[in-house]
């Protein structure tokens, strides 16, 4: 009796097939990566932080991103050296920019946030992986496929 061989997972894809995968993986995961905050990263009741992610999970993108962009300004002007908070919230002010169509700004801002976090200690951590993961969707959403793929 012969057997029949099925490739469920063809060698060769084509390039567009490649990145529509990618996209497919995108859509499915990005909400999951980008919703789960751990309770620290939250911040206090009253804290700045807090606010900013009380606002941003509403969906009042407007004021949550000018609510980041202030803290960012602040960190700056302090020397803040957490450098996960500024990351965090470099990386929320991008998704604020993009929910709004802000592509440059949501770039410029997830280009910071990779900045921050691209450390050898930090090689493979989650939140590097969800900022590089957030900066291929904006290049997704504005069709720049070939910037998008990794």
């Amino acid at each position: 009796m012969q057997q029949i061989r099925v490739d469920l997972f063809p060698i060769h894809f084509s390039r567009l097939e490649r990145i529509m995968k990618r996209v497919l993986v995108l859509c499915l995961f990005l909400p999951l990566l980008l919703w789960q905050l751990p309770p620290a990263c939250a911040g206090n009741i009253g804290d700045p932080l807090h606010v900013a992610y009380k606002v941003f999970v509403t969906g009042d993108y407007v004021k949550a991103e000018q609510l980041y962009r202030d803290i960012l300004t602040q960190m700056e002007v302090q020397s803040y050296k957490n450098t996960t908070n500024i990351a965090l919230v470099a990386a929320r002010t991008a998704i604020c920019c993009r929910k709004q169509h802000k592509f440059d700004d949501a770039i410029k801002f997830y280009q910071r946030a990779i900045a921050v976090l691209d450390t050898p200690e930090n090689a493979g951590s989650i939140p590097l992986a969800q900022d590089l993961l957030g900066l291929g969707s904006v290049y997704s959403d504005q069709g720049n496929l070939t910037e998008a793929e990794p």
